[in-house]
């Protein structure tokens, strides 16, 4: 699956419902697994890893990709690109729209790229 898919698919599920603090939950908050038919709301990383599915280079980069372009205060944090976009997810006062658009950079970036080649 190509990155900008995965960003895709993962930027439409948090569209439907975001979390912080776990990677999925139900329609009553509760966590579930990401792979749960229950699940309804999605954390950025639990929805890159729901999108990508066993694909696991494909959920990697698009990982990568998203970790890219969250603020410098996630990114300093850690060198991991899944642990920089949980704390961005899950920091105080963030929004379910600053996580939206945070893939939508990343999308945009991945389109730039593709056009580039």
């Amino acid at each position: 699956m190509k990155t900008i898919d995965v960003l895709k698919k993962a930027r439409a599920l948090i569209a439907k419902g975001w979390t912080q603090s776990v990677g999925a939950a139900d329609e009553y908050g509760l966590h579930v697994d990401i792979a749960s038919f229950r699940a309804c709301k999605f954390c950025a990383s639990g929805a890159v890893c729901r999108a990508a599915g066993n694909d696991i280079p494909s959920r990697m980069l698009a990982m990568r990709s998203l970790a890219r372009v969250v603020p410098d205060s996630a990114r300093s944090r850690s060198r991991d690109a899944t642990m920089r976009v949980i704390v961005f997810n899950d920091a105080k006062g963030r929004t379910r729209r600053q996580v939206l658009a945070a893939f939508d950079k990343a999308i945009k970036q991945e389109k730039a790229k593709a056009n580039a080649r």
